[in-house]
Formats: C-alpha cells, sequence, structure tokens
C-alpha cells in the first residue's frame, strides 16, 4: 500500500493514472491442471466468467512526484477466485508471493483490483453503510468504506478518466449518488 501525499484527501483522482502491462495473466503451469479442475468442479460458478483487473506491480509514487500509477492487465474471475481458495491459501506459497512482492515489487499471483472510498459528507461526517446480507465477503457487517471492481464499462471511449469513471460508478451503483450530487474534483 502506498500512502496519500495528503493522508486527509487521500488520491485525487486526476493524480491516478492506470496503465496496461500487457497481455492477460495466465496461469502458470504449475496450476494449470489444478485450475481446469476447479473450474470444471464449478461450473455454474463461473458460466459468466467475467474480465477482471489485477496489479502486476505495487505501485510507487513519492512526495515529490505524488502521481500512483496503477500497472494492470486482464484476468479471469475463475482465476482470482482459483488462487484465493486454492494457491494463497497455503502458507508457504503465500509468503513466497508476498516475498516477491516486498523484495522486487512484482505481483504474480491475480486478484480484483478494487477501489475502496470513504465518503465524507459536506458537513463532515462519514458514511457508514451495512454490507448486504448475500454478498461474499463479510455479509452484514458495517462498514465506512464501499468497494467496486475496476470494470470493462471504466475503459470505454468517450469517457475522459479511467479513475473518474469508475469512482463515478462506484458512487452510482454502491450508494445511488448521481454525479449531480458531488463535485467530481473533490474525489
Amino acid at each position: 500500500l502506498q500512502l496519500a501525499p495528503d493522508l486527509q484527501t487521500g488520491w485525487p483522482i486526476e493524480e491516478v493514472e492506470i496503465r496496461y502491462a500487457g497481455n492477460a495473466f495466465t496461469v502458470p503451469s504449475e496450476y494449470k491442471n489444478q485450475y481446469r479442475h476447479y473450474v470444471a468442479e464449478n461450473p455454474e460458478r463461473f458460466e459468466q466468467d467475467g474480465t477482471k483487473y489485477t496489479l502486476v506491480r505495487n505501485p510507487t509514487a513519492f512526495s515529490d512526484t505524488p502521481r500512483l500509477t496503477l500497472e494492470i492487465q486482464k484476468t479471469k474471475y475463475s482465476v482470482v477466485r482459483f488462487f484465493q481458495e486454492r494457491v494463497v491459501t497455503i502458507k508457504p506459497r503465500r509468503d513466497a508471493f508476498l516475498a516477491q512482492v516486498f523484495e522486487n515489487g512484482t505481483i504474480d499471483f491475480p486478484s480484483s483490483l478494487c477501489m475502496h472510498a470513504v465518503v465524507i459528507t459536506n458537513d463532515n461526517r462519514v458514511l457508514v453503510t451495512k454490507r448486504a446480507p448475500k454478498v461474499d465477503h463479510s455479509p452484514g457487517a458495517w462498514s465506512v468504506s464501499v468497494e467496486e471492481q475496476l470494470s470493462a464499462d471504466d475503459f470505454r471511449p468517450g469517457v475522459k478518466g479511467v479513475v473518474a469513471r469508475w469512482a463515478q460508478r462506484l458512487l452510482l451503483e454502491e450508494l445511488a449518488v448521481q454525479p449531480a450530487d458531488y463535485d467530481i474534483r473533490n474525489m
């Protein structure tokens, strides 16, 4: 995790850049057979095996150049879930992946890139929400943040700023807040 230049305001949207790092993530050969079996065991779960985006490098930012660059690549939902449920649950494997992140900044395992936002109202109150009972993670829990995964829709032509579109979609889909109800420059 990289600290924002101003911890009170976080990363301004215009200072966050998303850059494609190349081809889609491919399952390493040592896991291919396990992955095929995993998908075959869960056909209905992966019937609509959508595109997800994963970080490929631990982002770096410095106080004298406060721009955050997120290098991403495409992956599939089934690949993310396979790694979460079958690969990184094994402590030595998880430790090896994390050591690589800390040693050279490379991320060689897929995850689903997600924006978390804390909503502060005009009167300086923090919005607290209750998670739906049907979500995968922490159903029914109270949360001070809302989250949304990066989507292919955020890259569509004519949209100025992938990160701005992503943030607007987060507010609309998670909280039903319309663009007319906030100033994008405050995000």
